[in-house]
């Protein structure tokens, strides 16, 4: 083994769970750990001068037709809201630079006086003149989640559509009309290969510099804007939504005071549901904007395991259109859109650059050019003549317009092993994506066979393809297309039915395929994932990107079975105690796949969605929970929300080697960290433990410590949303300082349902059993509460056993009832 690589990583705001994250990551697949020590941080994250508003913005709540009606009038309804802070903000600054009480709370006056007076006087802007705000060298930042569109930057990228001029509805494109606004954007291209890229990234790079210069003014960006830039005197930072966790929101809100003077950050939300025509459920707008970027991140376990069947059994790559495109960028450094058309006899490939903006065709009957309505016929040229010189040199045995069309394949990691020994090394190239031309029109085919109905084009089904994440949504998408053609419903999965039937395959075959199928387009975000979880399991060794060839090629050596089981174990200790990680061990055979690797990858993906895709769906939850409590606090909402983000990132009882002394002289250890491990352990006398320390540690009172515990307990559910402990003393916590909230009394009782679930999932407990653990529980709570009962009791909020035994049982039902579908289905 050779000398370990140093690895020094920064990020300027993190939470302990981030860090313990960061420290998983660099520790690799168990070659190298990273101690405890490794982690080095402030033991404050306060920032004085940031002053925190949450502004609540609410539209009409009536029926909308679609989520783009909804979209428009909550994107406009925020704009509006946008100019108002924009026209107080110099007067809202003024009124905080001179009133301190409002910047500090009394317990801060009246703990130390003296040092809150001298931050109040470091943060205060001297000779501030609100009447010169916009034009003296003040900055502002505006945070939207899309880049275009009612919650997006700009519209002015978006192409004409029959001719009709674009509806500019982005953030950039209205503060540009303000006389006092000197605007400028930053955002990426993302994946598009149009003129429009290089444009974007060009006018985002001069912008951000203009910016810095205080040429402009404001800056209308996606959070990927301000990482590493320290400019000094930004005032303000406006979010149009909330980020998907509180670390996020206080890295960005962050850009603003780094003068250590007077900011202000605003963050938009709107938090009413609203019901939309022909859906069942009703859609919180807002929280759907998160969710959104969260599911593209975790498409499914089966859409996982179908891109990774592809890379062990047979891997597709591109058709030939991405292979000239590619030649055209290598030569000519341009990027164009290439097209395969036929008609008829005619057969052609058109070559684009951005939408309708024609180069020109070539003939692939005869490899002749057609420059007709080019927009550049220098370059029209070039290009051509460079694709047919490309063509005929390759001496091709099929017509040109077949070769077009082809998909290369190669074997896959298993079918390379399968010839090899324990220990023989192999290599394999995988594109960065494969052949999704070929699979939109096999699936347009199959889709316009199924339903007897042509007006699924390939251009059609292109389109429905692009908003699905994997195939439950493709065919929820079909069947809606299907009903807005024809007026009737239907159910695929019934026609899918027929065709076994018919063929005489077992009921469910045609639709498994169907599905495997749509869920194996790959793109390169999902190639990524998948190397990384063969990475992960020791498959991979190594790999290099080949940004020429849009290629990577992966490297590794033939291991036996107990190492791949020996790989996940590891990975599993990152998160459980050794004991807890053994036991999870076991699961793996339990999974139905023909080879161990298999099973395994299976068993690692589905860990990964019910830890880590449950860790950061808490955290969208816990930043918007933030923000209603923001709001319901009224007045006090600055105060407490820096509060509740000090507590969030430095709660003691989350600080490694913390301890305290109690009244006879004892040392207690009391770092909720070191003692679950992070979250690796589990033990119910922690929880007993900790419903007393708050009492007993004099470093504080019995509030000031149950508000330590509560973001102690706040971030380690998100990090660790698997371990009973946290989620009983998080529901402690709420009972103890938020009884008279309605609404946080419920989510204390869904935190209660939740952990003493878990907590008999885990010890393997009857109700007997564990009804004895709840009464000692719920009798610890009512003795420091006292007035908590009789007000559940008024409020309608039930706090017995009996809600724990309902829950358990209906998730019983649930899933013996969706077994019994399943099998309905599979029976016909």
């Amino acid at each position: 083994m050779g000398i370990p690589v140093p690895l020094f990583g920064l990020t300027a705001t993190a939470s302990y769970d981030v860090l313990a994250d960061i420290q998983r990551e660099l520790s690799g697949y168990g070659s190298y750990q990273l101690e405890e020590d490794s982690l080095v941080r402030f033991e404050s994250t306060i920032r004085p001068e940031i002053q925190f508003f949450i502004e609540d913005v609410s539209i009409p709540n009536i029926a909308y037709q679609d989520i783009w009606k909804l979209k428009k009038a909550l994107g406009s309804a925020k704009r509006k809201r946008i100019f108002e802070l924009l026209d107080n903000l110099p007067e809202a600054l003024q009124v905080l630079n001179g009133n301190t009480d409002l910047l500090f709370t009394q317990k801060d006056w009246e703990e130390n006086h003296t040092l809150t007076s001298e931050r109040a006087k470091s943060i205060r802007l001297e000779n501030y003149n609100p009447n010169q705000f916009f034009t003296q060298a003040n900055g502002g930042l505006i945070f939207c989640p899309h880049k275009s569109g009612a919650y997006g930057i700009t519209d002015q990228f978006k192409p004409e559509r029959f001719g009709s001029p674009v509806n500019l509805e982005g953030i950039f494109d209205h503060v540009s009309q303000r006389s006092e606004i000197r605007p400028g954007y930053f955002m990426g291209a993302g994946d598009e290969q149009d003129e429009n890229s290089l444009v974007i990234v060009e006018e985002s790079i001069k912008n951000q510099d203009l910016f810095k210069k205080n040429k402009l003014n404001v800056m209308v960006a996606t959070k990927a804007f301000g990482m590493g830039i320290d400019k000094p005197n930004i005032r303000y930072t406006i979010h149009l939504n909330y980020p998907g966790s509180i670390e996020s929101f206080v890295q960005e809100a962050g850009r603003a005071g780094r003068d250590r003077d007077l900011a202000i950050a605003y963050l938009l939300i709107n938090r009413q549901t609203f019901q939309i025509e022909g859906e069942t459920d009703r859609l919180d707008h807002d929280q759907e904007i998160n969710f959104y970027f969260h599911n593209n991140s975790f498409k499914g376990i089966s859409k996982e395991m179908a891109v990774l069947d592809e890379l062990l059994t047979e891997i597709y790559f591109p058709d030939r259109t991405a292979e000239i495109e590619n030649l055209i960028l290598q030569e000519l450094e341009v990027e164009l859109n290439c097209k395969y058309w036929e008609g008829g006899v005619n057969k052609r490939l058109y070559i684009n650059s951005g939408f309708n903006s024609s180069l020109g065709f070539i003939d692939l009957n005869t490899l002749t050019i057609n420059t007709n309505n080019t927009i550049n016929q220098d370059l029209s040229l070039r290009v051509l003549n460079l694709v047919v010189n490309y063509i005929r040199n390759l001496n091709l045995k099929v017509p040109a317009w077949e070769w077009i069309q082809l998909s290369d394949k190669e074997a896959g990691i298993e079918r390379l092993l399968e010839a090899k020994s324990n220990g023989d090394s192999y290599k394999v190239e995988v594109g960065f994506i494969n052949n999704h031309k070929e699979r939109i029109k096999t699936l347009a085919d199959w889709i316009r066979r199924i339903l007897n109905e042509n007006r699924f084009t390939d251009e059609e089904m292109k389109k429905i393809r692009a908003k699905c994440n994997n195939s439950d949504d493709f065919i929820e998408e079909i069947q809606t297309k299907y009903e807005s053609l024809t007026g009737n419903k239907i159910e695929l999965r019934i026609f899918f039915d027929q065709l076994d039937r018919k063929a005489e395959r077992p009921l469910g075959e045609t639709f498994r395929r169907f599905s495997a199928y749509f869920n194996g387009y790959r793109n390169k975000q999902d190639t990524e994932r998948a190397i990384y979880r063969l990475t992960t399991l020791g498959v991979i060794d190594d790999y290099t990107v080949n940004f020429n060839s849009n290629t990577f090629t992966l490297y590794g050596i033939k291991k036996a079975d107990k190492e791949y089981r020996h790989q996940v174990e590891v990975y599993l200790k990152k998160f459980y105690s050794e004991k807890a990680a053994k036991q999870r061990l076991k699961e793996i055979d339990k999974f139905d796949e023909p080879t161990y690797l298999r099973k395994s990858l299976h068993f690692l993906i589905q860990f990964v969605y019910e830890s880590i895709k449950q860790k950061r769906s808490n955290a969208i939850k816990e930043m918007r929970d933030a923000c209603i409590q923001t709001i319901e606090k009224g007045k006090d909402g600055n105060l407490f929300l820096r509060e509740y983000i000090d507590l969030y990132f430095n709660s003691k009882y989350a600080r490694i080697g913390y301890f305290f002394t109690d009244e006879k002289g004892n040392v207690i250890p009391a770092s909720l960290t070191d003692i679950t491990e992070n979250g690796k352990s589990f033990d119910l006398k922690v929880v007993w433990n900790f419903m007393e320390y708050v009492s007993s540690d004099s470093t504080g009172t019995e509030v000031e410590n149950t508000k330590h515990l509560r973001g102690a307990c706040i971030r380690m559910i998100t990090n660790s949303p698997e371990n009973y402990v946290f989620r009983l003393l998080n529901a402690f916590t709420l009972f103890m300082l938020e009884f008279r909230n309605k609404r946080l009394m419920e989510e204390a009782i869904e935190q209660l349902v939740i952990g003493f679930e878990k907590l008999a999932e885990f010890e393997k407990l009857e109700d007997n059993l564990l009804k004895r653990k709840f009464e000692k529980y719920y009798d610890l709570v009512v003795f420091k509460n006292e007035l908590l009962q009789d007000w559940l009791i008024t409020h309608e909020i039930e706090f017995s056993f009996e809600i724990i035994t309902l829950t358990r049982t209906v998730k019983k039902v649930s899933s013996i009832t969706n077994s019994l579908k399943l099998l309905n289905k599979t029976l016909g």
